[in-house]
């Protein structure tokens, strides 16, 4: 082999790896700044293909999530977390589903909790949460100050949410059950649920 075939075939090399690599970057649309909060969990969720865009140049991070949103963003992370087990059928119909109200509202937080605690359950085969701390996460969530807003059908899965580290309560001290979920937050709880 001459030293030009050698020399061809490692510039092809560095060639298909520079193609491949660019491919596999993002770039975070404009209204996502470096600096924010949720420009970690937006780039991650782009480059997984968990959620798209808002728009080709946008990502409109403060814009409310719908329930059909976030049910196809669940379960594009469970099939992602899933690879080479055997899940269940992870459909966003059957997601959303479980939810009250038009799947083209906005998704609100015990909404959310919901569609995460189904997540959860398929990823770990049903509920597995211990005892005692389960009974420290009813209790913290008692302790929210909005605890009686907090819909009946929802606690159980807001429970779980919290054994799990998948939702937290808000810094004044509620949850804010019925506020909706921006599509930074989703990234950010999608991001959080990789990441832990």
């Amino acid at each position: 082999m001459t030293f030009k075939q050698v020399l061809s075939y490692f510039l092809t090399g560095a060639a298909v790896l520079s193609v491949t690599t660019t491919a596999l970057a993002v770039d975070v649309p404009a209204d996502v700044r470096a600096s924010v909060w949720y420009h970690p969990a937006v780039e991650y969720v782009l480059e997984n293909g968990l959620m798209d865009t808002a728009s080709q140049d946008a990502f409109a991070p403060d814009d409310p999530v719908t329930q059909r949103q976030a049910a196809d963003a669940i379960c594009r992370g469970a099939k992602r977390r899933g690879q080479g087990q055997a899940l269940p059928v992870t459909d966003a119909a059957q997601a959303v589903s479980l939810l009250p109200g038009a799947v083209d509202g906005a998704v609100t937080r015990e909404e959310l909790a919901v569609l995460l605690a189904w997540y959860d359950r398929l990823l770990r085969g049903g509920d597995t949460a211990l005892i005692g701390r389960w009974d420290d996460a009813d209790r913290e969530l008692r302790s929210f100050t909005d605890y009686d807003a907090v819909s009946a059908w929802a606690r159980d899965s807001i429970t779980l949410c919290l054994v799990d580290d998948l939702l937290h309560g808000n810094v004044d001290g509620s949850f804010g059950p019925q506020e909706p979920v921006t599509r930074a937050e989703l990234a950010q709880v999608l991001y959080n649920v990789a990441h832990r």
